[in-house]
């Protein structure tokens, strides 16, 4: 699009995220991985399930709120932490998020440019974060907006388009004189043309931003974390699967394995060889704090004259055989 195409606009609005700025993580649950690190970084505090709640905690916030987006506090208070934890949670996550952002240059210098020529700027975003943190992110990236539409503080989305219906209602002007610029088809073209309004996709310079992500721009924030920003580069088979598979899978494993701890009061937790050596590692990093936890060297083999005393004694003692045709 040429500048000079923005002439017959009075307002030009802008999408936040992967528009005007992208995170720096792969996908945006990451976020919650580096909070529950800086928290325990800071207080030293174990809080090894943080990740997995808050993932939780929206899920079970956006159920109770359906048809309205929701607000980072009613995420925050399906969190069953004490007052002061949940707190310093929310305050980690919102500086987190801020840290995270790289500006997409190309765009904000468009905004810039869009201001220099006396057009109105507004932000358009579906999002949960509070305005006081796009506040600290246009100060951060160097921009000014005149309107700011937030879902969480209209209850409407751009998902569904009444955000843009909003908009257009709280500026009080027509549609043809806004242009809306996003990155999602539905989100920032679809339902933004649904409403009469102009939409572009929006743009950027791949190679800058390339030069950015893989730079050391979060390491000066958060070393200990930097894996996350870089792990993208890795090409290697074995790491993508042990990264994309293994480490989930074990990690889920780990976290089902506490809850059961905990549930059926179990005293000490074994890990049997050899397959257990790397679990009862995995277990006691996650859990550093339980006391009983350890490795021990048994065939597994031995285990199955035991098992015969638990309930369903010939099922489980059967399932526990290697594949045979005859059993005696």
């Amino acid at each position: 699009m040429q500048k000079n195409d923005i002439s017959k606009y009075e307002y030009v609005s802008f999408d936040v995220f992967d528009t005007l700025i992208f995170r720096s993580v792969a996908t945006p649950e990451d976020i919650f991985i580096i909070v529950q690190e800086l928290y325990i970084k800071k207080t030293g505090c174990t809080i090894s399930s943080f990740y997995r709640d808050r993932i939780k905690a929206e899920r079970i916030a956006r159920s109770q709120h359906i048809g309205q987006d929701i607000t980072l506090d009613e995420i925050y208070s399906q969190l069953k932490y004490k007052a002061d934890t949940l707190k310093l949670l929310k305050e980690i996550e919102i500086y987190v998020e801020l840290e995270n952002c790289i500006p997409n240059a190309p765009m904000v210098e468009f905004v810039n440019y869009c201001r220099g020529i006396g057009k109105k700027i507004v932000i358009t975003t579906d999002m949960y974060l509070p305005r006081s943190f796009f506040e600290q992110l246009f100060n951060k990236l160097g921009i000014k907006a005149d309107f700011l539409f937030i879902s969480s503080e209209e209850r409407e989305t751009k998902r569904s388009g009444k955000l843009f219906q909003i908009l257009l209602k709280k500026l009080n002007v027509p549609a043809a004189q806004v242009l809306h610029i996003g990155d999602d088809d539905n989100n920032d073209i679809y339902q933004a043309m649904n409403n009469g309004i102009d939409s572009l996709e929006r743009w950027y310079d791949w190679n800058a931003l390339q030069n950015v992500v893989t730079s050391s721009y979060i390491e000066n924030h958060i070393d200990s974390l930097s894996c996350l920003y870089n792990r993208i580069e890795f090409d290697q088979s074995a790491y993508n699967i042990g990264f994309s598979i293994l480490g989930p899978l074990i990690y889920d494993f780990c976290n089902w394995l506490h809850e059961e701890r905990l549930k059926q009061n179990i005293d000490k937790l074994l890990f049997v060889a050899r397959e257990g050596y790397l679990l009862e590692k995995c277990y006691k990093c996650l859990y550093p704090e339980e006391a009983d936890v350890g490795y021990i060297f048994l065939n597994k083999n031995l285990l199955r004259l035991p098992l015969t005393y638990e309930q369903k004694t010939l099922t489980i003692y059967k399932d526990s055989l290697l594949q045979r045709s005859v059993y005696s």
